[in-house]
């Protein structure tokens, strides 16, 4: 335990900068700008979040694995290929679904926005690459210092533009911009592993993309999905409303996340052969991480009216009701995220899949059947449910897995 305390120095310090990063750039945002540029910007991160999910959830954690097994082979050769093909791929789909993805963003898509944007998207995904070598290599300290670099500049940027009222478009950039500038920790000490190129193959990869791409649509694209979908329905300035309390459960997320893909997930994958192992490591970290959790949630939900007043300002104090039903639900996130990263590490395929399909299919009928009754709050109540059902479908295969061969 006192091992898993030690790398969740560098990397807590890190994950709970980017929260707060991330809460005082939805604080300046919101507050300065109005619910409407709020839930634009909100979109253009979850775009990100889309762009970056099979990188960093898909080739980034079969780097690990193979580095955590010793299993390296051509690996990092062949993560660097298909990063190159992924960003080729992402360029076409945008340009094709240009319609969806960045005609909100009110600028003419011409030939110099695609150049400027190409060239910021391709350092963007250069810095994911990076991350997900530095937690191969479980260098904590660099990784954390490459996200708190990430972070800070972030904050400059999107508040300076926000204070002089720029256009979203601008802000969006600058966030992009801020994202990615961690790489210039990396370059004071450029060091990369050797990289064989025997053979193109995919096969090493596909338990990863697999689970990715799944997660990709049934979380991050999903929300991208159901924010049009209000959009169309109640228009930008009500989805900023539910957006508010729905951002800082997802910054809670991040901080448990980011504590736990660090850490965690490396250490679960390189002992995931020993099931009593698993188990215990398991169950001192998931003591470690819920205490805290149901402190903060327990006192965000009795001062629900205070927390949206810190978080943004008195325009969303009404959404506290929201609040209070999501925390159900960011509850249930920590023993979910910590049974998921188990599964991910054991390459669980059908099992990650199956609750992520039907979580996401519970969350889809509620919002759907219930926003015309329920209005804004039929989101927090499908959020509450979706982790609900989440943590029920790992915790029966969880100990179905402990029996399996036991």
């Amino acid at each position: 335990m006192t091992s898993f305390l030690k790398d969740i120095s560098w990397s807590g310090v890190a994950v709970f900068v980017r929260a707060l990063v991330s809460f005082w750039i939805n604080k300046v945002v919101a507050s300065t700008l109005g619910p409407a540029v709020f839930s634009l910007l909100v979109h253009f991160q979850n775009l990100l979040g889309i762009i970056t999910f099979l990188p960093a959830d898909g080739l980034n954690r079969a780097l690990i694995k193979h580095n955590a097994s010793e299993e390296r082979g051509n690996i990092f050769g062949l993560t660097i290929r298909w990063y190159v093909i992924y960003y080729i791929g992402v360029l076409g789909v945008l340009w094709l679904g240009r319609g969806v993805f960045l005609e909100w963003l009110d600028i003419e898509l011409s030939i110099w926005f695609w150049l400027f944007f190409s060239i910021l998207l391709g350092l963007f995904l250069l810095f994911i690459l990076l991350l997900g070598l530095y937690q191969a290599q479980q260098n904590i300290r660099s990784f954390a210092l490459m996200q708190l670099f990430s972070a800070v500049v972030s904050l400059l940027i999107v508040t300076g533009l926000a204070r002089l009222a720029f256009p979203i478009y601008l802000i969006a950039f600058g966030f992009l911009v801020g994202q990615f500038s961690g790489i210039l920790i990396w370059l004071f000490r450029p060091k990369l592993p050797s990289m064989r190129i025997n053979k193109f193959s995919f096969k090493p990869l596909i338990p990863f993309l697999s689970m990715a791409l799944i997660s990709l649509f049934c979380g991050t694209g999903l929300d991208f999905l159901v924010r049009t979908y209000s959009f169309d329905l109640l228009g930008e300035f009500e989805t900023g409303l539910w957006q508010a309390p729905y951002r800082i459960s997802l910054q809670l997320a991040a901080l448990v996340s980011g504590i736990v893909g660090v850490v965690f997930y490396t250490r679960v994958a390189a002992i995931i052969k020993d099931k009593k192992a698993v188990k215990n490591y398991l169950e001192r970290v998931s003591k470690t991480l819920l205490i805290p959790v149901l402190v903060i949630a327990i006192g965000m939900a009795v001062f629900a009216e205070e927390t949206m007043l810190l978080f943004y300002s008195r325009d969303y104090v009404d959404q506290a009701l929201l609040l209070r039903i999501q925390l159900i639900g960011d509850i249930l996130m920590v023993p979910s995220y910590l049974l998921a990263y188990v599964f991910l590490a054991s390459t669980q395929t059908s099992i990650y899949i199956g609750a992520q399909v039907v979580s996401a299919f519970i969350y889809i009928l509620i919002v759907y059947f219930g926003l015309s009754f329920l209005g804004l709050e039929i989101f927090a109540w499908a959020h509450a449910f979706r982790f609900t059902s989440f943590l029920l479908f790992l915790t029966i295969f969880w100990y179905k897995w402990l029996k399996d061969d036991a």
